[in-house]
């Protein structure tokens, strides 16, 4: 099933999927929730799908090739988000949720919490994804000494519907027959710009650490 079928650390359990990430300080210790540590995000619905590939069922190479559409997408929301109305964005001015949109798809952009514990499968059995711990975690990932500064945002299938209708309200445009299909996610943070006196900030996107998985389906 599709749901095992990931590009980073995404994991199901029935009826949500959540998209996880580890962040750091330059010396590798845990840090503490900060609005500047955030994810972008995009839901991709099944006509994004048809427009981008015709000729294939194949999983893998779907999601592929969809996070290699989409990706800048997310780099470019954030872009957006730094510099709205041609001025950089100051840490007094950033909001905990913003959207943009990037050639008439919807990016949301976003604070995310962070949890400190010792490893990502801590954080699964914390949530009970019990099905992903045992059957998709790898077993370097399972327990670790060291704490970890770990984000966990999760989906269903109705917040991404929803997603979809915002995006389509803003567009102007409605499409009954839309479905959210892949989520794809990527964690940035700011850092506030030396010797600013206005704390204006400056952005690193992790474009490695980019996250695309399908919707939740049943796990029998």
């Amino acid at each position: 099933m599709s749901n095992d079928i990931t590009i980073g650390n995404a994991f199901h359990k029935v009826g949500e999927v959540a998209h996880v990430n580890e962040y750091c300080t330059q010396d590798n210790k845990p840090i503490e929730d900060d609005i500047k540590t955030r994810i972008a995000y995009i839901i991709i619905s099944n006509e994004d799908i048809k427009e981008l590939i015709a000729s294939t069922d194949d999983k893998q190479t779907i999601l592929n090739e969809t996070k290699n559409r989409y990706s800048s997408y997310l780099v470019k929301a954030v872009e957006q988000e730094i510099k709205e109305n041609n001025k950089v964005l100051t840490y007094d001015k950033l909001k905990g949720v913003t959207e943009q949109i990037v050639d008439k798809k919807l990016i949301t952009l976003c604070t995310v919490k962070l949890y400190n514990c010792k490893s990502y499968g801590s954080v699964l059995k914390a949530k009970k994804y019990h099905h992903a711990y045992k059957k998709v975690l790898n077993d370097n990932l399972k327990e670790n000494l060291d704490k970890k500064s770990t984000s966990f945002l999760t989906f269903t299938k109705n917040s991404c519907q929803e997603i979809l209708k915002q995006e389509e309200s803003k567009n102007l445009k409605i499409n009954k027959d839309r479905q959210p299909y892949i989520i794809i996610s990527m964690p940035y943070v700011y850092n506030i710009k030396e010797n600013s006196k206005e704390k204006e900030l400056e952005e690193i996107c992790y474009e490695d650490k980019i996250i695309a998985s399908y919707l939740p389906e049943v796990i029998v």
